[in-house]
């Protein structure tokens, strides 16, 4: 009831007010292309689950990392261990850590040593432009790792001169310091953005270190344009029962993650060619006991390095995508051995719009050649009607697909044994639902069904047993959402956010006694986010969530960030957790109680 409330009163907000001014600004949702497809395509006529989080919205939030910004989304699901997105892991509509693809400007995040590390993402805050979350099948346009969706990350392209500083403190030692300075030029655009934060930490042993380093940077040669990114994280932290038994407590991991890539844009009368290189390296050393690493030690580096071309060419009859890629991954580890694997895939993709607009089919295939697996082929279709500028029903079919990590196959340890004779898990998803759009609005009811085969768990028959992962048989996921968002023209609200995400899970395999993953998903999810403009120089963020989960206590939490504004500068306060609440995300890990920050954010504009 207090979510329907909440709905009907921002629909008659949204309604009521829509004209109020025209001297207010707010997003146009008429004006956003989104790039969850190698088809750009206005955001009003997309034809199936889709997020958006804008920029400008989410550096309002109280967040203090990316993993913190993607809490607040309906449908997914971040399961930390620790805070300020030190290490956690995130699925989506029930999948998996290790069912989900994260890309930044189009580079894949692939890690095929375990997704425990996908969200090692040292793109600072204030240079990001928007995140689009794509719900449901998407390897028809990622690849096989985007099983049950994807999350593409787009950087700033803006060319205003401007520093950013920042400097907070607060419980348990916690602290950060960060910058950012974007440098326009003629010919070239660069920004560069560093961060260091610290924490002795809530508990015993999860003290944390964090540094991040980025740099983007536009320029053009001739008549051709081009984008290298570099991003570099390191981060070390006590890790008191994150991994095995929450008995371990003396844990201790350090983790290195770069990232490099150069994209060139070269257009002609009818086509758009982007040809692509990309590599990521990551270096995960595992200790059991921190004070005495040669106890038991494990080091994994690996490499992954990708490249493509994608074309899109456009047509009265309607867009053209084609693509080809070849993606490479390399090993190294005291424990999983030396490990390679190779993916090569080409794709073909296209969408028309018939009945002036109304009619709108978006279809492709893609084809994957992977190492010691074969060929296999995902097709797709996104299809819907526009019954209107603002109204829309769409319906998506699409296949998925993925194979094991290197830690299901061959890690291996007193409580683990990995499983070579593993095969890939695969899924066919359908969906359904509707859109409404009208003017600085969004609101999406949509419902959906995934079936999935050979997936993939880590179980076994007694408590004395080491886990040991198989493909356990088949599980169907169904579930219903509805998502709305709204960026008004009032003067007192930036923005408006809420959603209810209802998730089934359906085993048809007997279960094992004990099991790691399966059916441990969401069951309820409700978020409500919003964004005040309290007096000229107050604002103030509000943010609720009730999360249910499938084998653990429900729990609700509400977190507030309030902030004074003068000028460039910005002093803030953040209360998370407000209400004290005692909660566990995954691994029985307890998570912090009400933490309060308070920190200092300066913005100059300089000639």
């Amino acid at each position: 009831m207090r979510l329907i409330l909440i709905l009907a009163g921002g629909l008659f907000l949204t309604t009521s007010t829509a004209q109020s001014t025209d001297s207010l600004q707010a997003l146009n949702l008429e004006e956003i292309t989104v790039k969850e497809s190698r088809l750009k395509m206005p955001l009003t006529q997309t034809m199936h689950a889709i997020t958006l989080i804008e920029g400008a919205d989410l550096r309002k939030m109280n967040a203090q990392s990316l993993m913190q910004v993607l809490q607040y989304a309906g449908g997914l699901d971040l399961r930390q261990r620790g805070v300020h997105g030190v290490q956690g892991d995130i699925s989506i509509r029930g999948g998996t850590f290790d069912q989900v693809l994260v890309l930044v400007d189009g580079i894949p995040l692939s890690d095929p040593q375990t997704g425990h590390h996908l969200m090692n993402i040292p793109v600072p805050l204030d240079l990001i432009e928007r995140i689009e979350i794509l719900k449901g099948p998407a390897a028809r346009r990622y690849g096989p790792n985007a099983f049950s969706g994807a999350i593409q990350i787009i950087t700033r392209n803006d060319s205003a001169k401007q520093i950013n500083l920042g400097l907070s403190g607060g419980q348990y030692g916690t602290g950060e310091v960060s910058g950012s300075v974007s440098l326009p030029g003629q010919s070239m655009n660069q920004w560069f953005s560093a961060s260091r934060s610290w924490s002795e930490g809530y508990r015993h042993n999860t003290d944390y270190n964090l540094s991040n380093l980025f740099y983007k940077n536009n320029f053009n040669v001739i008549r051709e344009s081009f984008e290298l990114l570099a991003m570099h994280s390191d981060r070390a932290f006590g890790a008191n029962g994150f991994y095995a038994s929450p008995d371990f407590a003396e844990q201790y991991e350090a983790i290195q993650t770069s990232i490099v890539g150069l994209q060139m844009t070269h257009a002609t009368a009818k086509w758009v060619w982007q040809p692509r290189l990309s590599w990521r390296r990551n270096q995960d050393e595992y200790i059991f006991v921190r004070s005495n690493p040669s106890l038991y030690r494990n080091l994994h580096i690996n490499n992954v390095w990708t490249a493509e071309l994608n074309g899109t060419g456009a047509y009265q009859w309607g867009q053209i995508g084609v693509g080809v890629a070849n993606q490479g991954a390399l090993l190294h580890s005291n424990n999983l051995g030396s490990r390679r694997r190779q993916i090569n895939s080409a794709y073909v993709d296209y969408r028309g719009a018939w009945l002036n607009q109304r009619l709108i089919l978006n279809a492709g295939i893609s084809v994957h050649q992977v190492t010691d697996w074969g060929l296999h082929v995902f097709p797709g279709l996104d299809a819907g009607v526009r019954l209107s500028d603002a109204l829309r029903i769409f319906g998506t079919v699409g296949s998925t697909w993925r194979a094991p990590t290197f830690t299901d196959l061959y890690y291996e340890d007193r409580l683990n044994v990995g499983n070579p004779d593993l095969q890939p898990e695969s899924a066919l998803t359908y969906e359904t639902g509707i859109y409404w759009m009208p003017q600085h609005t969004s609101l999406r009811f949509g419902y959906f069904v995934r079936d999935g085969k050979n997936l993939i768990d880590w179980t076994k028959a007694a408590a004395d047993d080491p886990w040991r992962p198989d493909n356990f048989g088949s599980v169907t996921y169904s579930g219903w959402e509805i998502e709305y968002q709204w960026w008004p023209t009032l003067p007192w609200i930036g923005y408006l956010y809420t959603s209810y995400n209802f998730i089934n899970g359906i085993n048809h395999a007997p279960e094992s006694q004990f099991s790691r993953y399966a059916l441990d998903h969401l069951k309820n999810q409700i978020q409500f986010h919003a964004q005040f403009q309290l007096t000229k120089k107050w604002n103030a963020t509000f943010a609720y969530r009730f999360l249910d989960r499938e084998n653990l206590d429900d729990y609700q939490l509400v977190d507030l960030r309030t902030g004074i504004t003068w000028s460039h500068f910005e002093c803030y306060l953040q209360l998370d957790n407000l209400f004290d609440a005692q909660y566990t995300e995954t691994n029985l890990v307890p998570m912090p109680g009400r933490w309060v920050m308070m920190g200092i954010k300066v913005s100059l504009d300089y000639d």
